[in-house]
């Protein structure tokens, strides 16, 4: 039984970073700021702005197929993306973020991740709270219309939470999929130049419409009849569960995450098989050098370690 949910969650720690324009050195704890009152956290783009980053993960699956012996594999994605402002409509508040993909590394499908190809670009136009208003020639409902970053539509202060709610349809398997995000303001840290930062953890989870209920049911090939050599297809019923958390460092001023880490867990069952996945993502700025810290160092991303800490 393959893991087909995985990229979702861990897609959701992808669009986190995509909106930054900035990446901060976590080699010091960041001082925590007092009372600041209700503070405005929303995108503030500027035409003409962008940076390139790198992107890791890293999934350890251990998995029980067909009742036999454990079997465990740990698997690598990386990619570098470049990302670009290229139209803000101040009248709207919705500007266009123009996405492509320099290069890749590992067994992974750019797709899976809501990115374009390489070679290829993807378009974005976005909300001030991060809404998905057009992606590219993707039909709304797919997975490209997830909100890039979960914003409060209101003001907040220390210690308010807000929930954000999407559904899609997988274009690949068409199987659709339900994600709950609640977010909390934890503080309010200084960032130095950058400014006043916004801590924000995050958890949720992803379901299976209907499979709460109702496991989901997959056509499988289990074997061949000796003679016709015709397919033996059986309907084995599944049941799909993934959590997931993070941390996320979000620009104020700049209204741009600064930086993400995320962490998922799923478990998959099915009647005779059973998939357990940790998955974690971070992302790295590269460019433009004159925002990089020169004692900075890529976060580690570890799908069994604890949430990086500010």
């Amino acid at each position: 039984m393959k893991n087909k949910f995985r990229s979702n969650v861990l897609l959701v720690a992808l669009l986190l970073a995509l909106t930054g324009c900035t990446h901060l050195s976590l080699s010091q704890s960041l001082k925590v700021l007092p009372d600041q009152g209700p503070v405005r956290l929303e995108m503030r783009p500027t035409i003409g702005t962008g940076d390139t980053s790198d992107y890791r993960s890293v999934t350890v699956t251990k998995s029980k197929p067909n009742a036999q012996a454990q079997q465990e594999t740990t698997d690598e994605f990386n990619f570098t993306v470049d990302t670009k402002v290229t139209h803000v409509d101040n009248v709207n508040n919705l500007a266009t973020y123009r996405i492509n993909v320099l290069k890749k590394d590992g067994p992974g499908e750019l797709a899976d991740f809501a990115m374009p190809d390489i070679g290829e670009t993807l378009d974005l136009v976005l909300t001030r709270d991060g809404q998905v208003v057009k992606a590219g020639d993707y039909p709304p409902g797919s997975l490209y219309y997830v909100a890039p970053t979960s914003l409060p539509k209101d003001d907040v202060k220390v210690g308010d939470t807000w929930l954000m709610r999407a559904e899609w349809v997988s274009l690949k398997s068409g199987v659709p999929m339900h994600l709950e995000v609640v977010s909390t303001l934890k503080s309010i840290r200084d960032c130095g130049a950058i400014g006043r930062c916004a801590e924000i953890e995050i958890s949720g989870d992803e379901t299976i419409i209907g499979a709460a209920s109702n496991p989901l049911s997959s056509k499988v090939v289990t074997g061949k009849t000796p003679k016709k050599a015709q397919p033996i297809v059986e309907d084995v019923k599944m049941r799909f569960k993934s959590e997931m958390k993070g941390r996320v460092l979000f620009s104020i001023e700049k209204g741009a995450v600064l930086f993400s880490y995320m962490r998922s867990e799923e478990h998959m069952t099915g009647e005779k098989d059973t998939l357990d996945s940790d998955s974690c993502m971070t992302s790295t700025l590269v460019k433009p050098e004159a925002e990089r810290s020169p004692i900075q160092a890529p976060a580690k991303c570890d799908p069994h370690g604890e949430i990086q800490s500010f």
